[in-house]
């Protein structure tokens, strides 16, 4: 990336693991926007610098994504949901 250009990732998943990849880069200096069920969750990474997408398509608009999910079936579930918009 260029010097210019923000750094900027979407994470799908705030659990221990998502919440704890999330803080390393927002110290880093990236802009990280997140997405979880739970609203408890989403607090936390609000309150550590992120912001908060009201669904993973939304995250999906990043050029870059992660997904913290518990099970090869939740990651199924959300590629079908998002494919589309990850492929661009």
């Amino acid at each position: 990336m260029s010097g210019d250009q923000e750094k900027a990732i979407g994470c799908v998943g705030l659990g221990l693991l998502g919440i704890a990849m999330c803080r390393r880069l927002l110290e880093q200096g990236w802009r990280v926007s997140g997405f979880d069920l739970d609203e408890r969750r989403c607090g936390e990474f609000e309150r550590a610098g992120g912001r908060v997408v009201s669904s993973a398509r939304d995250v999906a608009t990043e050029s870059l994504v992660l997904l913290s999910l518990p099970t090869s079936d939740v990651v199924e579930t959300v590629l079908n949901d998002v494919g589309d918009d990850l492929s661009r």
